[in-house]
């Protein structure tokens, strides 16, 4: 049974009676009070803290949503870039480096991953929409010869990525959107680095990724409607916007 008022019985005046654990602690264990001038908290750190993140738990609860459980620890060194998983399959979010020079690490679920990901891209378009000036920021960091040069550096070094990005979007402009899972989209880049190992392979742009429907005749960017055919194949079927089977039959391939 929890005491009221349980450092009035205390005789001692450098410990404390916790009103939840009812041990008695020095003053140090437990924390000053926020309105109450230079008097503590009749619970301590600990019984404190854990009240704190019941209560915490029961709030989350009443909006539907869930806390994010912190999983890491100190360490002297850390090389783990964001979005890195682990072998007991967490996901690296950030790290934050302690006065003594040591880092902690933050691992996450991948479904805590993804959610966390989200909200903060809907913070920032929110911001973009709402915020004249973040948004006149933005536009000048995308434009300044800097970032520009960044981008470039970017996209030569992930061209599969880009030329993934150029596809879907070609399809968005035209009315053909096909929603991709993360394992579609995988598969789709799948299909792009075969292409670059057939062409390493043989030392040229002998083959490319083919829409086995055209885009611009309605066809989607998805993995259903994807093949890998050589160049001379596909730059023939683009002029003459002939089938396959006519292709096949008049040997331009």
């Amino acid at each position: 049974m929890a005491i009221i008022g349980a450092d009035t019985y205390n005789k001692n005046p450098d410990t404390k009676i916790c009103t939840h654990c009812l041990v008695e602690k020095p003053l140090d264990s437990f924390s000053r009070h926020p309105t109450a001038g230079k008097k503590r908290k009749q619970l301590c750190k600990v019984c404190d803290h854990a009240y704190s993140m019941k209560n915490y738990e029961r709030k989350l609860a009443i909006r539907g949503k869930t806390r994010s459980t912190f999983v890491g620890g100190l360490v002297d060194k850390s090389d783990w870039k964001q979005g890195d998983v682990r072998a007991d399959g967490l996901v690296f979010m950030s790290k934050r480096k302690k006065p003594d020079g040591r880092f902690q690490e933050w691992w996450v679920t991948r479904e805590q991953f993804e959610a966390k990901k989200k909200a903060q891209r809907d913070r920032m378009r929110w911001r973009y929409h709402n915020d004249p000036e973040y948004r006149e920021k933005e536009r000048q960091q995308n434009t300044s010869e800097r970032q520009r040069a960044a981008k470039r550096r970017w996209n030569k070094a992930n061209k599969v990525h880009m030329e993934n990005y150029m596809a879907k979007r070609r399809a968005k402009v035209r009315g053909h959107v096909a929603e991709l899972t993360p394992e579609q989209n995988k598969i789709v880049l799948e299909f792009y680095k075969f292409r670059d190992i057939l062409n390493h392979v043989h030392g040229c742009v002998m083959f490319e990724v083919d829409h086995i429907k055209p885009i611009s005749r309605g066809g989607l960017h998805h993995p259903d409607n994807l093949r890998v055919t050589t160049a001379k194949f596909n730059h023939v079927k683009f002029v003459n916007q002939l089938c396959p089977v006519t292709l096949q039959k008049t040997g331009t391939y």
